[in-house]
């Protein structure tokens, strides 16, 4: 037997005047794979808001015309379809030749209940279980590995004026289709009984971790849950649009197989010039990190990240925009939902890829299934 809900909801913010984030979660292929992402534009008033929708597209529509086949390959090979597109597009229209965007997506295996993750900026997937919330994605910034490595509490690395420096997108570099460095991919077994969260940074720069697992512990609906944790990150300021979707999935036959962890990852020696390094496998959660070559990389890092928040922009409102090979604009908000039980189990697999260069970003908010 398995439990399957979803609900996905993006909201302009307090601040913003338009939504530059995005977002996907609906079935593929059959009742047993899921596809979710978050995506946030990056690039101003127009290019964040382009590039969020080209993303969200074409993730889609390579999915669902794709052989099915290895879940991790497909998600990160349909992620660098996705940069390759806006890359293209920034080409051809002078306009959008700084946009790009963050994004993180999964597809998820519920007959295995495995989720294969593939991640570029500092959107997030948390997972939610009976021991707790953990985030399954890293964010590609300074302020977040500085997080990640214990210099800086949760609460100071969300307040930091240096938040929104990241230092990898999508779409400000062509990529090969064999890229194994840049997209962040892993893929993860899940828990027989898993919440699964996605956002953008107009949540998690908002709210601690601690609320949304409260949050996600209460007796409600999915849908309550992702309005309750919007409504939570306006309260909290809404500097940023915020986008949230939540997929509660539950099954009582996951095959044995499939709880052991498959190590299909490969060391990397050679770093890339940001503090985390590129990674491709399936693994369990958390992820060992071999921070000792990081550690000498954060001091190279922090004095390029200095120059560049030297060049950052204003935004409406304010707020200092991320900043990135791009820039982003904002869409309006859409909702998408889905509850179902089923008769059969699903799994869920995650996995992510790697990062390149520093850059600022905002949020683009267009909602799609």
């Amino acid at each position: 037997m398995k439990k399957v809900e979803f609900f996905g909801k993006s909201d302009t913010g307090k601040i913003r005047t338009n939504n530059e984030d995005t977002f996907l979660v609906c079935r593929i292929w059959d009742e047993d794979h899921l596809l979710a992402a978050v995506i946030d534009g990056v690039g101003g008033y127009e290019g964040g808001e382009v590039a969020a929708a080209l993303a969200r597209d074409k993730i889609k529509e390579y999915i669902e015309t794709a052989d099915q086949g290895d879940c991790l390959d497909l998600i990160k090979n349909a992620v660098i379809a996705a940069n390759n597109c806006i890359f293209e597009a920034r080409t051809q229209n002078i306009a959008l030749a700084n946009m790009s965007c963050v994004l993180t997506a999964s597809i998820i295996e519920l007959d295995t209940m495995r989720i294969n993750i593939a991640h570029v900026g500092d959107t997030r997937l948390y997972q939610y279980t009976s021991s707790g919330i953990e985030k399954l994605t890293h964010d590609h910034s300074l302020i977040g590995y500085r997080e990640e490595i214990g210099n800086l509490t949760e609460e100071e690395a969300m307040n930091h004026p240096q938040r929104n420096i990241i230092s990898r997108d999508a779409g400000s570099q062509f990529l090969d289709a064999n890229d194994t460095s840049y997209i962040e991919a892993v893929s993860y077994p899940l828990d027989s009984k898993v919440q699964i969260l996605l956002c953008s940074d107009g949540l998690c720069d908002m709210i601690t971790s601690k609320s949304m697992a409260r949050i996600l512990s209460e007796d409600m609906s999915v849908e309550a849950k992702v309005d309750n944790l919007i409504e939570e990150a306006l309260d909290a300021g809404g500097r940023d649009n915020v986008t949230v979707v939540v997929l509660d999935l539950e099954s009582d036959e996951i095959p044995a197989d499939d709880l052991e962890t498959e190590d299909a990852g490969q060391d990397i020696t050679d770093m890339p010039e940001e503090p985390y390094a590129e990674t491709s496998g399936r693994g369990k959660c958390p992820r060992a990190r071999r921070w000792l070559p990081w550690v000498v990389l954060f001091l190279i890092i922090a004095g390029i990240a200095g120059g560049i928040i030297c060049n950052s922009e204003s935004r409406p409102g304010g707020e200092s925009e991320k900043k990135s090979a791009d820039t982003t604009t904002v869409a309006p908000a859409d909702t998408v939902s889905q509850s179902d039980t089923l008769s059969e189990p699903d799994s869920i697999s995650t996995t992510m890829p790697d990062q390149p260069d520093a850059q600022v970003h905002d949020d683009v908010g267009h909602e799609n299934q």
